[in-house]
């Protein structure tokens, strides 16, 4: 027969079992017991007082009592009174739309507020309204603040989107800009009165611009062209086509130049872009201080004119396209680099020959062939400067021991450059990026003489089976040559 525990280990045991009571969770049962157990005689009376509350338009206050009353009782018909007080909460803003932020505030945080997806349509058109009246007031920031703060809640609309893009464009936030205006224009709504199609395609195509992302500006401007035959629009074609075949300079400058440069570098630089013949749009290439000044001076045609610091102020991302607000016929490719900014200058001016070109498409606007002929004449005037310019900052980097694959995303994301090889006097290539030697379809004695001979190379050819422009530049230091930098471009 099993004896009885000794009194004083009878009573630890109930002081042991107490405290793992105390301390261990409930059941799942037990918590569902008390979770349904309310005092709904509390929640009643908060309920009644909210419905006083409504009644004076007080929503917010209405708001806070329906969640203590959910926080003790969180039953149907108390979840029930909350949707109805922000049902009608939402028809008052309608009426009063200064009470919109309150609203969306609360109906977009309030976390007693199981459905919220239910109110997509209701969140919709109070944001619509309220940032309509932001942007009509043209207080952008607080319309684009609205616009990231709440847009997720929402379905946005054609009108949302609009109002939202152009708050985006206006205050700079130059991605967010092009992902609305895109869906305007992929989701055109001809039946609404907020934007024309041509209006929207020009902001489309100056953001593109901006954010030096010239194919697709050359596409809008293109539809735009076609769509509305101005010599503008035209003239605007021709532009894209211009940013695409000088940026390549700028986002190669961008990588030399953004961090800590010798002065041997800079001095090299400076020395080999003497030698290259730009087109006569090319006014001047250099190195600015963050205070607007030139500092370095890389190329000059003579007409050298820095952007201001406002203009300086809308810069984003690494290379921006900024026209310039006092002369129509100025622009620049700008990049923050560590010193200050690494710039390109260029103007949109026309000679007699392009003149004749962009007459002729003005007039047969729906040719193809028109269209391809303005296309390659601006290559043909581009290529061998840029080539030989992208050449020479590569070769600046190869002088200063920068690493040289640093360059390699340039030539996987563009849609203007397709290769470089950098080959030493005996025409070994020490490094390449996107470059194979049986890609590129001309014979053996075109390559041994562009690869050992110390003069500038500049030809049509064909890689990969695509029509290309090839740049042999020969690459000196200090007086001495040092081998070649390969660089091939696009035709088409």
């Amino acid at each position: 027969m099993r004896r009885p525990y000794p009194p004083f280990l009878t009573g630890l045991f109930v002081i042991v079992f107490s405290m793992l009571g105390a301390t261990e969770p409930l059941p799942a049962s037990a918590r569902s017991i008390q979770a349904q157990t309310c005092d709904e005689s509390f929640a009643d009376q908060q309920l009644s007082t909210a419905d006083r509350l409504i009644n004076q338009n007080n929503y917010s206050g209405a708001i806070r009592l329906i969640n203590t009353a959910l926080r003790e009782c969180s039953i149907g018909r108390v979840q029930d009174a909350l949707v109805e007080a922000y049902s009608s909460w939402h028809s008052y803003v309608q009426q009063a739309p200064s009470g919109s932020p309150s609203f969306l505030q609360s109906v977009t945080t309030n976390d007693y507020l199981a459905n919220r997806g239910a109110f997509g349509g209701r969140i919709t058109s109070t944001l619509e309204t309220w940032v309509g009246r932001l942007h009509d007031n043209e207080s952008y920031g607080e319309a684009h603040r609205y616009c990231t703060r709440y847009g997720a809640y929402s379905d946005r609309t054609f009108r949302l989107n609009y109002l939202c893009g152009s708050s985006a464009y206006r205050t700079e936030n130059h991605e967010e800009a092009i992902a609305a205006y895109e869906t305007i224009i992929n989701d055109w709504n001809g039946d609404q009165s907020y934007v024309t199609w041509d209006d929207a395609a020009s902001d489309l195509k100056e953001l593109y611009m901006i954010t030096t992302e010239f194919d697709d500006a050359f596409d809008i401007a293109k539809r735009l062209a076609i769509r509305t035959p101005t010599p503008e629009n035209v003239l605007t074609s021709l532009i894209t086509v211009r940013g695409q075949m000088l940026s390549p300079i700028a986002k190669h400058g961008n990588v030399l130049f953004g961090g800590v440069t010798s002065d041997a570098v800079v001095s090299h630089v400076r020395s080999e872009m003497q030698r290259i013949r730009f087109p006569d749009f090319v006014v001047g290439i250099y190195l600015m201080t963050r205070d607007a000044r030139s500092d370095v001076i890389f190329y000059d045609s003579g007409t050298i004119a820095p952007p201001s610091t406002n203009d300086l102020e809308r810069l984003s991302g690494n290379v921006t396209m900024l026209e310039s607000s006092e002369n129509p016929d100025e622009a620049w490719l700008i990049s923050p680099v560590d010193a200050g900014y690494f710039v390109l200058q260029f103007e949109s001016r026309t000679s007699s020959d392009e003149n004749a070109l962009l007459e002729g498409l003005l007039a047969d606007i729906q040719n193809n062939e028109r269209w391809q002929r303005m296309v390659s004449e601006q290559l043909s005037r581009s290529y061998a400067a840029t080539g030989s310019a992208v050449a020479t900052l590569i070769g600046g980097a190869y002088l200063g021991g920068e690493p040289l694959a640093n360059f390699g995303p340039l030539f996987e994301e563009s849609s203007a450059l397709l290769y470089f090889a950098v080959q030493d006097p005996e025409g070994e290539v020490i490094h390449s990026e996107q470059f194979s030697r049986g890609g590129l379809e001309y014979g053996g004695d075109l390559w041994e003489r562009t690869t050992t001979t110390p003069a500038l190379y500049h030809h049509k050819t064909r890689y990969a089976g695509r029509r290309a422009y090839e740049v042999v530049w020969p690459n000196y230091q200090d007086d001495e040559w040092a081998g070649v930098v390969r660089v091939g471009i696009r035709n088409n």
